[in-house]
């Protein structure tokens, strides 16, 4: 159900106000209580909203979620891509800290937790799916750049290392979640080594 227009407040709608309030309070209970923590209950109390303004905003949990996913997927690239920004000399250490960064970050829990719930729900996969496209040609960015002018980038099937080196970054996170210790540093030091096998540190 679309949700009317309401008044204006600062220059944005009550409408845009509560989603946005919806939204926030989606992420905190999906980083504080996983998936099976964050029901539209749950939600609609953190947001301040009554319990029935989750479905008036957006329709169903599902809708929500992906939406959430969408939001905190956008926001981990927009992180992670301040590091290709940097000069190549510099790119495994400024990665090593952007990676322990984004593991530590609410969003990375909350994108996380909704992949995890997607797995049981046909309707949130569907967004899911086209998310983790966009993280395989990203990841494809960070590629190209560490090898970048090597011998590398002719021999290299690029497009496969690039959904290896994601599905690698979301399996750690799930060994994290679980418990697991994971050596993010061992991790990002391959990649420097693949950047000095390269030239790309040159």
């Amino acid at each position: 159900m679309a949700a009317r227009s309401g008044r204006k407040r600062g220059g944005e709608t009550a409408g845009h106000l509560a989603r946005t309030a919806i939204i926030e309070a989606a992420i905190a209970c999906l980083a504080e209580g996983g998936f099976s923590g964050t029901s539209a209950r749950a939600v609609a109390d953190r947001a301040g909203i009554a319990s029935g303004g989750v479905f008036y905003h957006f329709g169903s949990m599902d809708d929500l979620l992906g939406t959430v996913f969408q939001q905190c997927l956008d926001h981990r690239l927009a992180r992670l891509g301040r590091v290709l920004e940097v000069p190549a000399a510099e790119l495994p250490a400024a990665l090593r800290t952007a990676v322990a960064d984004e593991f530590a970050h609410p969003e990375s829990r909350a994108l996380l937790e909704v992949v995890v719930g997607a797995a049981s729900s046909p309707t949130l996969a569907v967004p899911v799916r086209a998310g983790v496209e966009t993280s395989f040609a990203f990841t494809r960015q960070v590629v190209d750049r560490l090898v970048e002018g090597s011998p590398l980038a002719a021999v290299l099937p690029l497009d496969l290392v690039s959904q290896v080196a994601a599905s690698a970054f979301f399996g750690l996170a799930v060994l994290e979640l679980v418990g697991t210790e994971v050596d993010i540093d061992g991790m990002t030091d391959l990649v420097g080594a693949l950047t000095r096998l390269g030239g790309a540190s040159g």
